[in-house]
């Protein structure tokens, strides 16, 4: 008869170790345990505001701080279980092991911190959106593993090899602007690309992007590119940007009836007829393009509207 009575005696502390355990998500926020002073301040901040009781609750973090305090450490966050979507960009954050563990992690922004290395400490299961915008990455071969990715952000760091970019059928969005890229052919596996950002690099062949037919916006500035010929069969194209390069002929482009933005700013370009049959077309940028008669430029105003058209003074 006494055993009943026992079980429940020691069943009582086992359930109130769990209920009390730091990692639980029904612990209440304010107990958590946060390395970092400035990170906790702003956990339970931001519960405060959405009415977060217990880290169960926590569905997402916006923890920016452009001018303010940094977070150094993100020690405590694997208590938030729940978490999806997670903005820690502007902080001085190095180590992500503390990630791991958030297995419903789905948006993560670490823009502006220290991070040397995308390593094993970001759940890569759920992440659809992943942005690394101003870091010191170098090595991007860990990115193979996150399957899942729609848009990646890897702008303004240190990487010149993209070989290691796996195919991926549900990448829509990659920026990879102002890093130390040559070689993009990697990047041709990449077929439900809709936006491409590869500009500030030392980029000059195109080849691999005719392989992206779903590509509607293009930036290719500041690169070292002259020919155009593999984005003539890119139908979907709305915007592009060719500015800083070395072209001196888009006639590969006057199929791309489509395209409304179009920056050619200073490049070597001698004529601009293949787009005066352009009736999309809302802005043209041609500053810096000495070359252009300004009969040409004249039939173009004519043709697309003052208004949309940027340009130097010196035919006016």
């Amino acid at each position: 008869m006494k055993r009943p009575h026992l079980a429940i005696s020691l069943l009582i502390p086992y359930l109130l170790l769990v209920a009390c355990s730091p990692d639980a998500v029904y612990t209440i926020v304010e107990d958590l345990v946060f390395e970092d002073a400035v990170f906790r301040d702003c956990v339970i901040s931001e519960a405060g505001k959405n009415g977060w009781i217990d880290a169960g609750h926590v569905l997402k973090l916006h923890c920016v701080n452009p001018t303010g305090r940094k977070i150094s450490s993100i020690s405590g966050i694997e208590y938030l279980k729940n978490i999806r979507e997670l903005d820690l960009a502007h902080n001085t954050i190095s180590d992500l092991s503390p990630l791991a563990s958030l297995h419903k992690l789905e948006r993560l922004n670490l823009d502006d911190n220290l991070i040397s290395q995308i390593a094993n400490g970001i759940s890569r299961i759920t992440i659809t959106h992943l942005s690394l915008d101003h870091n010191m990455i170098r090595d991007i071969s860990m990115i193979s593993k996150f399957h899942r990715l729609e848009v990646l952000n890897l702008a303004s760091n240190q990487i010149d090899d993209v070989t290691s970019l796996p195919p991926n059928h549900l990448l829509q969005v990659l920026n990879l602007n102002q890093n130390d890229i040559s070689d993009i052919s990697a990047l041709g596996s990449l077929q439900k690309l809709r936006e491409l950002d590869i500009g500030h690099n030392q980029i000059t062949d195109l080849s691999a992007l005719a392989n992206m037919p779903q590509l509607e916006h293009l930036y290719l500035n500041n690169n070292h590119i002259n020919d155009l010929t593999p984005l003539s069969g890119l139908s979907e194209l709305r915007e592009i940007d060719l500015s800083s390069n070395e072209v001196k002929s888009i006639e590969p482009l006057n199929v791309l009836e489509n395209v409304w933005r179009l920056v050619l700013d200073h490049n070597q370009i001698e004529s601009i007829e293949p787009l005066l049959d352009f009736s999309e077309l809302e802005l043209i940028s041609i500053i810096g393009v000495e070359k252009l008669p300004c009969e040409t430029i004249t039939r173009l105003i004519e043709e697309v509207g003052e208004d949309a058209v940027i340009m130097d003074d010196y035919c006016l």
